[in-house]
């Protein structure tokens, strides 16, 4: 893979049904979204809220940040499973759906220096304003530690989104530090 572009990803709540998914999946979503889930999962339960709208997405978002896909998009992408897990879930029409469950996350890639970042007065961070990424984790899909909530995907994940006119997602490009041409050429001589 050789992405050039790191990009964020967000929900679109304007006009779009929010999903509701039943209470222990919440929990176990809420705790341990990020982490491998299978052998804990069981198909859980969820229905739409007419919140924001009454339109379906092909993108819709549990807890405002957990994506979750139906089957035809699912076949859409070929993740990792290593870097990946798709949890099945049911709405209470018995059709399938699955939640994106993330589970390969970069701790060296966010660059601290040059991101904007909000801290706590203990001195944790709070928020992440503009992340600048160090390197590209030659990944489709990824998380960072220093904010668990953000997904973070390559080209090729944005490509079939926006070729396939998806709604319910949106797109923010992200910064990656620019490699000095001194890095470059130490980097091809050592190669």
């Amino acid at each position: 893979m050789n992405s050039s572009t790191i990009w964020e990803i967000s929900s679109v709540l304007d006009n779009f049904l929010l999903p509701e998914i039943e209470k222990d999946g919440e929990s176990l979503l809420e705790s341990n979204w990020g982490s491998p889930l299978l052998n804990q999962w069981k198909v859980f339960k969820f229905k739409f809220q007419k919140n924001y709208g009454e339109q379906k997405a092909d993108f819709h978002f549990l807890l405002g940040y957990i994506p979750i896909i139906s089957v035809n998009i699912c076949s859409k992408f070929n993740f990792e499973s290593s870097d990946v897990e798709l949890l099945p879930i049911e709405n209470i029409s018995g059709e399938r759906f699955f939640v994106i469950n993330p589970c390969f996350c970069d701790i060296h890639i966010l660059n601290n220096k040059k991101s904007k970042i909000e801290y706590d007065s203990d001195g944790n961070i709070s928020w992440i304003l503009e992340p600048v990424f160090s390197d590209n984790p030659q990944r489709a899909i990824f998380k960072i530690p220093q904010m668990p909530t953000k997904i973070y995907v390559d080209d090729s994940f944005v490509n079939i989104a926006k070729n396939n006119k998806w709604k319910g997602i949106v797109f923010i490009p992200r910064k990656k530090k620019q490699i000095s041409f001194i890095h470059n050429l130490l980097k091809r001589i050592h190669e």
